[in-house]
């Protein structure tokens, strides 16, 4: 199993930066083995909105889509992945992971998510934000519930040689 954590690049940066970014977790990916169970996690500054988009986004995001939504759409097409806390029908306190400082307006989103590639999707189990966690952020915590088969690896006995 393979996890990697990534910080996107602000919605401040430039496009050039955000496709860069992709490209070198593109690059990570394919390293590798399909097979593999790759597991992203991160601030991905994008939001993909309510209703479901093909495999990648669930029925359960949550808000108006912003200009970033689509990179990450198609990053998950191009590489098989989906956005797990999109398919598991939350009350919206599980759904948005940051809200704007001095929250005006109760201004909430989701912008945080957990990326599985399609083939492991029956292990999700579940994935909501959790309020309150102490991580000292803006951001709400996000975390998946998945069951994961492990194989046992038999190893082959050295014979012991009788002189």
């Amino acid at each position: 199993m393979v996890i990697v954590q990534i910080y996107l690049p602000t919605s401040g940066h430039d496009d050039e930066e955000l496709d860069k970014m992709y490209e070198q977790l593109e690059e990570l990916i394919e390293r590798q083995k399909g097979s593999d169970n790759v597991i992203i996690m991160g601030d991905w500054n994008a939001v993909v909105g309510e209703g479901r988009d093909e495999n990648e986004v669930g029925l359960y995001g949550l808000g108006q889509r912003n200009d970033r939504w689509d990179k990450l759409v198609e990053f998950c097409r191009n590489n098989k992945f989906m956005v797990t806390n999109t398919w598991f029908q939350q009350h919206i306190r599980r759904r948005y992971t940051w809200k704007k400082p001095g929250d005006i307006g109760h201004q909430r989103y989701q912008i945080d998510y957990i990326l599985v590639r399609q083939q492991f999707r029956n292990g999700v189990k579940s994935s909501a934000s959790y309020l309150g966690a102490d991580i000292d952020s803006d951001h709400n915590l996000v975390a998946m519930k998945m069951r994961v088969k492990l194989k046992k690896i038999v190893k082959a006995e050295v014979g012991k040689s009788g002189t």
